[in-house]
């Protein structure tokens, strides 16, 4: 059998020599027993693997975006002049999709979101009275059977011209 020490000594300069002898397991020194050894072996295969951390399963289906949904207006009818606040009573009013209600054709001044099924805004003018169908801007309206939430644009000046006569017969 041949001297591998001889052979490294004779291959090696002296430097290389005990960097070389020093990686040879010294069976004497206790951290070469069998238990240790054993212990790291035990160790490294509790080592997440390559790989180990990555689900290769497919994702979860995403669920169906839900459309919003109106419910009902308070108050449900209100001045042609408009600037009223109208709450708008529904489902589905997502934080991550702006909502602007649109009064027939014209969209409110602000529209401000207060939870998933809550919304407040500003009713907008009108120059005629009349009933408009009430929904979002940029989010077509469903066409499942149900029927759009409608809103009443009254015409009050004949009202205001009431109570200034009133009031004028009042003080005489």
């Amino acid at each position: 059998m041949p001297d591998f020490n001889h052979t490294l000594n004779q291959a090696l300069d002296p430097l290389e020599f005990t960097q070389a002898v020093s990686c040879i397991p010294n069976p004497s020194d206790p951290a070469n027993s069998p238990e240790v050894a054993h212990a790291v072996a035990v160790a490294q295969q509790a080592q997440p693997q390559s790989g180990v951390f990555f689900n290769f399963d497919p994702p979860p289906p995403i669920p169906p975006f839900q459309l919003p949904r109106i419910h009902r207006l308070i108050p449900s009818a209100g001045p042609t002049h408009g600037g009223i606040e109208v709450t708008v009573l529904g489902a589905n009013f997502h934080a991550h999709i702006p909502l602007n209600c649109v009064f027939g054709e014209t969209m409110a001044s602000s529209t401000q979101r207060w939870s998933d099924n809550t919304l407040v805004c500003v009713l907008p003018a009108r120059v005629t009275p009349g009933v408009v169908a009430v929904w979002f801007d940029g989010i077509d309206a469903q066409d499942d059977g149900t029927p759009p939430c409608l809103f009443t644009y009254t015409d009050e000046s004949d009202r205001g011209l009431y109570v200034v006569f009133w009031l004028r017969s009042c003080i005489r």
